[in-house]
């Protein structure tokens, strides 16, 4: 359990910086150490919310949108952390649905990797 939260730390930060870095109208304007804490309060609220919010709420969702209701949970979970931090800067629904999938896509491979 604490070894997947690590790999979701790991995951997230090293998405949101690859967000950062390569998609226009994401940028983020604070300290190394500001940007791991958002990257890291990214990475646990993944850790927790995400399959909680699958779990109880919405499993019928997902299985009808064929997964696709997993990217509105990222998608709110990546804009609630650009609500926290106002250093992160995401300008509009786009770069937050693009954000939100290099997040996870990054994350997984992470797990996938390091498993």
């Amino acid at each position: 359990m604490l070894k997947k939260l690590v790999l979701n730390l790991i995951g997230s930060n090293a998405g949101l910086y690859l967000a950062v870095r390569f998609v226009s109208q994401v940028d983020f304007e604070g300290s190394l150490g500001l940007f791991v804490l958002a990257g890291s309060v990214l990475g646990i609220l993944n850790f927790i919310l995400k399959p909680l919010i699958n779990l109880v709420a919405f499993p019928v969702l997902t299985f009808l949108t064929f997964g696709l209701f997993n990217l509105i949970i990222n998608s709110a979970i990546v804009w609630g952390v650009d609500i926290l931090f106002p250093e992160l800067k995401i300008i509009g629904i786009g770069p937050l649905v693009i954000t939100s999938l290099i997040v996870s896509l990054v994350s997984f491979l992470v797990n996938v990797v390091m498993k």
